[in-house]
């Protein structure tokens, strides 16, 4: 039965949480600025007062911020996928998308000014995400768009595409979010590296991840910041918990391999084009378990100036590869084409954290973008897809992965 307590987030300004591991999580509170950012304005999070500010200015802001923090504050920048489309070079091209608009979420910006670490204890009380879903592509469709994408890999003008639906799950009453957050993490062992959630009351919003991937984290050494990124491709079911046996299937899979090399060059080239610095691939595949799930990923790392940018960084890995395919820009045009037009938003989008300890960024995927208001959660799942892919297989390992985060609240 789901846990009975009034919806009292409502009551609070914007906070945030992440998963420590070890059973513990963070609490970040009391902020000193937040701003959700808009194509042509930005509106004060603590004020709701909008002023006009473009998000062009707001990345010029990043590239004057460096990416080495100073300072006992804590940052949480939430970056939307469709920020993409104007952070990468040449944004004019941004005119030719469809799923942009002026009044869609390209960023929310948090600094806080507290923080206290607080125990997770196990959770009984139980969220039904299967009580209503107000939205699911069908395999024929799928299948329909599969085959678009697929023509498109066949001309060359893409060597690998990430294709994403959403599912709209109805929440019942009286959930609050903080319940919804440490239901998630309540298993440290089905927990994400870079679990987070922000709730967001004044916007009727919260945004919570699962995330198991990283986007880069950097780390300060004598001689520079060390940076490297993870990037996962490459999924097979394991709910069998025949891990070792699952784990060798996927290890010798032609088409997953391919799909993790491409996406891992892509990711040594973006890494390199941040400071024209050497990256290296540390490793090209090793296992990763997460809940009904085995992926592969690879390492690949650099070394950068302590005088490098956050906007710098931003600018040539985000948004990440594995969520995008090969060529990144290019790809995302596709991918605005094929799927309709439509927001991701916070899905596969980046949650950066900066603070004096820590210079973290996560892919978000495994993630729910939350309607307070309509208690809605917006799911979304995808795969990555070659020309050696098949329709009802992707369309299986979409759902899987969909599941594999729904089911922390079952």
């Amino acid at each position: 039965m789901l846990m009975k307590q009034a919806h009292i987030d409502s009551m609070g300004g914007p906070y945030s949480y992440l998963f420590l591991g070890n059973g513990k999580i963070e609490k970040l509170s009391r902020p000193k600025c937040g701003y959700i950012y808009f194509k042509t304005y930005r509106k004060n999070l603590l004020t709701q007062e909008r002023e006009e500010y473009s998000f062009e200015h707001f990345i010029n802001k990043l590239n004057q911020s460096m990416l080495l923090p100073k300072g006992n504050d804590k940052r949480i920048i939430h970056l939307f996928y469709e920020s993409g489309h104007y952070i990468l070079p040449n944004p004019s091209e941004s005119s030719q998308i469809q799923s942009l608009n002026n009044e869609q979420i390209l960023a929310v910006d948090l600094v806080y000014k507290y923080a206290e670490v607080e125990k997770i204890k196990a959770y009984d009380d139980k969220i039904n995400t299967q009580c209503k879903s107000e939205e699911k592509v069908d395999q024929s469709k799928y299948r329909q768009k599969f085959l678009q994408g697929r023509e498109e890999l066949i001309k060359g003008e893409c060597y690998q595409f990430n294709l994403t639906y959403p599912k709209r799950i109805k929440l019942p009453e009286g959930f609050s979010f903080s319940f919804i957050f440490k239901k998630m993490v309540s298993d440290p062992q089905k927990a994400g590296a870079f679990a987070h959630g922000t709730y967001l009351g004044g916007e009727q919003m919260a945004l919570i991840s699962n995330s198991p991937e990283c986007l880069f984290q950097a780390e300060k050494k004598d001689n520079g910041i060390h940076i490297w990124t993870m990037p996962i491709k490459g999924t097979i079911d394991n709910v069998n918990n025949e891990t070792k046996r699952n784990w060798k299937l996927l290890a010798q899979s032609k088409k997953d391999e391919g799909e993790l090399n491409m996406i891992t060059d892509l990711l040594r080239n973006d890494l390199s084009r941040i400071n024209n610095s050497i990256s290296k691939v540390v490793f090209k595949k090793r296992m990763l378990v997460v809940p009904g799930l085995i992926h592969q990923f690879s390492l690949i790392e650099t070394l950068l100036p302590f005088s490098i940018s956050l906007g710098k960084v931003i600018q040539s890995l985000f948004p990440g590869g594995s969520i995008t395919g090969a060529p990144k820009k290019n790809v995302m045009k596709i991918l605005d084409r094929l799927e309709g037009g439509r927001e991701r938003g916070f899905y596969t989008g980046s949650t950066i954290l900066l603070d004096k300890t820590r210079m973290v960024a996560s892919v978000n995927i495994r993630s729910g973008e939350i309607d307070l208001e309509k208690k809605i959660m917006k799911v979304g799942a995808g795969g990555g897809i070659t020309l050696l892919s098949d329709s009802k297989e992707e369309y299986k390992e979409m759902e899987d992965k969909r599941e594999s985060f729904l089911d922390l609240f079952n």
